[in-house]
């Protein structure tokens, strides 16, 4: 038989090694998760595939998701959850009534035009083109961007 000191190391040994893997694996996941996370939110990476997705989202009725493209400035009227969801339900009513009397549009985005040197605030030409029972129909619309430590959102602060 082994003396116990060499049991005890063995297993002190073996210990730290699994402490080890257990470490590695750990890092590789949060490695793995974070370039998930950065490919996810590098789809919206500039103020025009925000702007596209933000009235996507509204107009296919995902108010949840929407709101995730949404910049509400600190002590602004939004600070109130109801208010926000009043707006954005608001904003879901209008795209469920343009959908009833247009037909669903395909959106259409130009490209952004930054309104300050150091380009964190643009605005990007939205254009919504459907066409329904032979009746084509085109509105455009500016929307206000403001680039967050979150990426581009939508400005709500006006």
């Amino acid at each position: 038989t082994k003396p116990p000191e060499t049991t005890i190391r063995q297993f002190h040994i073996q210990l730290t090694k699994e402490r080890v893997m257990k470490t590695l694996l750990k890092a590789l996941l949060l490695t793995t998760l974070a370039a998930i996370s950065s490919l996810a939110w590098g789809a919206d990476s500039s103020p025009e595939k925000v702007a596209k997705n933000f009235v996507e989202k509204i107009y296919s009725g995902n108010t949840v998701e929407a709101t995730e493209f949404m910049y509400f400035p600190p002590k602004s009227r939004y600070e109130n959850k109801e208010l926000v969801q009043i707006e954005i339900d608001r904003m879901s009513k209008g795209a469920q009534h343009d959908i009833e009397k247009y037909g669903m549009p395909e959106v259409s985005v130009g490209e952004a035009v930054y309104i300050n040197s150091d380009k964190t605030k643009a605005t990007v030409k939205v254009t919504l083109n459907s066409k329904k029972d032979g009746q084509e129909h085109s509105d455009s619309n500016n929307v206000s961007l403001i680039k967050t430590e979150d990426g581009w959102r939508i400005d709500m602060s006006e």
